[in-house]
């Protein structure tokens, strides 16, 4: 949910337990949203606010979805392009130009990111993220396109739902590895990825698109552009598997 919707209890909790875990070598994985960085504009307009509006109540303001926003979480975002042999470009229902295929397979969600009004930006983020506030994705993968199953019949769907467990199946692969080596599993990841000899070895950087339209149909209400290095549309960019698995396999060894 939005941010600035989940009580000061909530985070606390969260983060105790979410550390707890990081410490037991779990790995948690969290989407950073299908609305852009307009996360609170679908409640602002149930609530009443048309158009644009909605930006100058703090409540509704641009912000972050959580718990992607929390400083123990590895957050994921989306793109697309590589599905039709093109590069990656922000996951956008705007998204125009060859990465966005030839119309037949129109985009359903936009990449949510942005920079946390609540969580400071944290230590392993310094010389990547400009803001003060925790910055929202990590990183991202593709999120258009995928194939489901449902009740028997075949869906097409997109969403940051999908390429955070494409993720996890990353993760869950490179931790058979380490445990048949006898050594721990992955466990927190942010740190590794936000050193500077990861992020530059093992991401291709993503720097065309913007998250500043919601889902499909909603207002344009501004937003991020994507950009070289760490952007609050992709984060560090799009990660190769081999060469991630590579780095973390190194790591510690």
């Amino acid at each position: 949910m939005p941010e600035n919707f989940v009580s000061a209890d909530v985070l606390e909790l969260f983060d105790q337990q979410a550390m707890k875990l990081a410490a037991r070598g779990v790995t948690i994985l969290a989407a950073s949203g299908d609305s852009g960085a307009d996360a609170a504009g679908d409640m602002a307009r149930r609530r009443g606010y048309w158009g644009c509006s909605h930006l100058r109540v703090p409540m509704f303001s641009l912000q972050v979805e959580w718990p992607a926003s929390s400083r123990w979480v590895t957050a994921v975002g989306a793109t697309v392009g590589p599905a039709v042999g093109e590069r990656d470009v922000t996951c956008s229902v705007n998204a125009s130009g060859p990465s966005a295929g030839d119309g037949s397979s129109r985009i359903q969600i936009t990449s949510g990111g942005g920079y946390s009004q609540r969580l400071s930006r944290p230590s392993w983020q310094d010389g990547h993220v400009s803001g003060q506030g925790r910055g929202v994705p990590d990183l991202s993968l593709v999120g258009h396109g995928y194939g489901m199953v449902v009740g028997g019949r075949w869906l097409r769907v997109d969403g940051t739902s999908a390429s955070a467990p494409t993720l996890g199946g990353m993760v869950s692969l490179i931790n058979a590895k380490l445990k048949a080596a006898g050594r721990p599993t992955v466990g927190f990841l942010n740190p590794l990825i936000y050193s500077r000899n990861t992020s530059s070895a093992v991401f291709s950087d993503v720097t065309e698109g913007d998250n500043r339209c919601a889902r499909s149909g909603a207002s344009c209400c501004g937003g991020y552009d994507a950009a070289p290095g760490w952007d609050a549309t992709t984060g560090l960019g799009v990660p190769d598997f081999e060469k991630l698995e590579a780095a973390i396999l190194a790591a510690g060894a």
